[in-house]
């Protein structure tokens, strides 16, 4: 998903406990993330783009290096092992500059090839 994974932090923690329990690189980086707790007024923008749906880590699309791992990923996945297409789940919790950038970013690397 390129806006969560599952919740491998607790609340507002900014470290894995115990240390091995990360997800996998290279989003196993808790700088990646926004450590704000979870969502708690689903009518709060700031919130969904901000805090944690339902305990899952919210991924900070903001930073550098996150935003480009999550595009890195979904294009290796539709290049190199043949995704026929990707979906986005709890889009609201995106910012729509980044929906835009991954609808570019993925689309283009030949996404719609088999139409």
């Amino acid at each position: 998903m390129p806006n969560h994974t599952a919740d491998y932090l607790d609340g507002t923690s900014t470290v894995y406990s115990p240390s091995s329990y990360s997800p996998a690189a290279p989003f196993n980086n808790p700088n990646r993330y926004h450590h704000n707790g979870d969502i708690l007024d689903y009518y709060d923008y700031n919130q969904l783009l901000n805090n944690d749906m339902g305990g899952l880590d919210d991924i900070d699309q903001s930073n550098p290096d996150a935003k480009a791992a999550i595009l890195d990923v979904y294009v290796k996945w539709v290049n190199d092992i043949g995704f026929d297409g990707v979906r986005i789940d709890a889009a609201s919790s995106l910012p729509k500059n980044f929906i835009s950038e991954f609808e570019n970013t993925v689309g283009g690397a030949n996404l719609w090839r088999s139409i």
